[in-house]
């Protein structure tokens, strides 16, 4: 099928070299890239229905097309949920990706985004319609991307792999061989009754056991320790009965008092734990009003980052106070949210006085104290990181609002709550204030106490005690405001007794057009004057007094997005057009570039 029905733009190209050792499909020998803009999307409507579940897959091969011999490395979204970054070391390397999502309107959008490193492409998208019962951690908040799916047991050497109309729902089911392996099989059908998952008879006719029969079966990966693993094995009993043998079943995995091992939710740890990856709380590296954190180890060597709740919270708990109300509501939003510009949970203590929660280090600190120059981050940012600093914040800002159901308002968004990794991608952190947001016609905002910082505060909601996703909104654009100034929320004079509100001081000199009277001298005159202009801009905007003149997330990362294109320009070459692909089965719908 052709896919020029679900998108307008993109440019038409056949690859230059494939793989010599392999017939190449069809599939592979075509590709449409996207030159133009920062994010094109396929808009899957006429084959998609609100709610069902969903098998997405996309094929890519770079081919060196371009005949640049450079493969890109972009972004792939579901709507605006994050799927996966493409990249590929290899310029005739056949790649593809699969996510299973459950719509939540009648259409699918799936988007490439440019991400400053080459021109994105696609040679190839199926989408497969899935039956609910399977893979049931799936739901609208929830997607899962294939880390790894394999037949055991069946020798690459002599089949292919299987796929519909083996497997119902086209599941690709590759081989897999160890050297510590040995596999074996039956030529009698296999009988599988659980219906979660059902896969192909073919897969259920082989296995594998170990060379020594007391050695254990291992397979392993790479440490992701911010991800979230859902492992789905499938047994069979393929050695036959002999005389006055009975079968003896174990569990796979054995109960224990904590629970499933193999549990949705985030890991408890025990305070003892805490205590150990801790060092005994040796190195303190944060504080606030939750209590202080601190810099921690894992067995595994993974760095966290320990929030403990101060023991007078933790003696609190029965009443109302700050911290114990942060803890509980942290603990609940952090279990529902993954996205890559929040801070990983990794999980969480509650035992006794030790109460604390646990995330992945962030090896550059907070943003705060890179525009201050302060906690020995003396290296100043340049234009460029503060740009893509301010994308990833907005693009996490926008996930809480609109990719999360319900909406959560993080209601004290601040630079000492976005905290960088050592690449300098920043992830938004601290959700001890948060509020959960139903954004539909009977809820138009939340009445609640004013909580948060003083200088991020939106006006509206400080004198209304109405927030809005607008609250965030404003909170942002204060965080503008110290990327361009290098100057805090509240600017003490030299004596502290005189205090200005950095959005007092700033709007009025900005809205002259005069960013050079307020810009942060440390940037030393490096800067795309463009891009500078056109976050002043969004800055305006973000901090208008008035709730309804803000933009919306959704709109301030497009502009970001153009505002990035203008930084860091990527020359483009465009080659011809192609002509039709067939399609590869009516079951569902395979788009090619056309």
């Amino acid at each position: 099928m052709s896919d020029s029905q679900f998108i307008e733009t993109g440019v038409n190209q056949n690859v230059r070299i494939t793989p010599s050792n392999i017939k190449v499909h069809q599939l592979y020998q075509t590709l449409r890239s996207f030159p133009n803009g920062n994010r094109n999307c396929y808009s899957l409507g006429s084959v998609v229905n609100k709610g069902n579940k969903y098998l997405i897959r996309a094929y890519f091969l770079y081919g060196d097309y371009d005949g640049k011999n450079n493969s890109p490395k972009f972004d792939l979204y579901i709507g605006v949920k994050f799927w996966a970054t493409f990249s590929s070391y290899k310029a005739t390397r056949e790649i593809y990706t699969e996510i299973i999502t459950i719509a939540s309107m009648n259409f699918i959008s799936v988007c490439l985004v440019n991400t400053g490193e080459g021109t994105p492409f696609i040679s190839g998208l199926e989408l497969r319609p899935l039956n609910s019962s399977i893979y049931g951690v799936v739901n609208e908040s929830y997607s899962l991307f294939l880390w790894d799916r394999f037949d055991s047991g069946r020798s690459i050497y002599k089949d292919d792999i299987i796929r519909y109309p083996e497997d119902p729902f086209d599941l690709i089911w590759e081989t897999r061989e160890e050297a510590s392996w040995i596999s074996f099989g039956t030529s009698q059908n296999v009988t599988y009754k659980d219906k979660a998952i059902e896969p192909p008879p073919r897969a259920m006719m082989t296995a594998v056991r170990p060379l020594n029969n007391s050695d254990a079966l291992f397979y392993s990966w790479a440490n992701y320790s911010s991800w979230q693993f859902h492992i789905y094995l499938h047994f069979a009993e393929l050695e036959l009965l002999g005389p006055n043998m009975t079968r003896v079943h174990y569990p796979v995995v054995k109960p224990n008092k904590a629970g499933d091992l193999f549990s949705s939710e985030k890991r408890q740890f025990t305070y003892a734990e805490v205590i150990t990856m801790t060092n005994n709380f040796r190195r303190a590296i944060g504080k606030g009003g939750f209590g202080t954190v601190y810099y921690g180890q894992m067995p595994d060597g993974t760095q966290v980052a320990v929030k403990m709740l101060s023991l007078l919270s933790v003696k609190l708990l029965a009443r109302k106070c700050q911290g114990s109300d942060e803890f509980q509501n942290e603990v609940q939003l952090l279990t529902r949210v993954h996205h890559r510009n929040l801070v990983p949970f990794i999980g969480y203590c509650q035992e006794g006085d030790g109460t604390a929660l646990i995330y992945e280090y962030m090896a550059q600190g907070n943003l705060g104290s890179h525009l201050l120059g302060t906690n020995g981050c003396t290296k100043a940012l340049n234009w460029g990181q503060r740009l893509r600093i301010a994308l990833d914040i907005a693009q996490g800002l926008e996930y809480l609002h609109t990719g999360c159901k319900p909406s959560i308002i993080h209601r004290d968004m601040k630079t000492t709550n976005i905290l960088l990794n050592e690449r300098f991608e920043a992830k938004i952190g601290d959700f001890g204030l948060s509020k959960v947001f139903f954004n539909d016609d009977e809820q138009t905002h939340i009445s609640t106490l004013v909580k948060g910082t003083p200088g991020y505060l939106d006006p509206e909601y400080f004198h209304s005690n109405n927030l809005t996703q607008k609250s965030d909104v404003y909170g942002f654009g204060v965080v503008l405001l110290e990327m361009i100034t290098g100057q805090p929320p509240i600017i003490r004079s030299s004596t502290n007794y005189e205090k200005r509100n950095l959005v007092d001081w700033a709007r009025p000199i900005i809205a002259t057009r005069d960013i050079q009277a307020v810009l942060d001298p440390r940037l030393e005159g490096d800067y795309d004057a463009n891009s500078l202009s056109k976050v002043a801009e969004i800055a305006l905007a973000c901090t208008s007094p008035r709730s309804i003149e803000r933009p919306t997330m959704t709109a301030i990362v497009a502009e970001l997005k153009d505002c990035l294109g203008t930084e860091t320009a990527v020359e483009i070459s465009c080659s011809p057009e192609i002509g039709q692909v067939g399609t590869m089965s009516s079951y569902s719908s395979v788009l090619f570039p056309r």
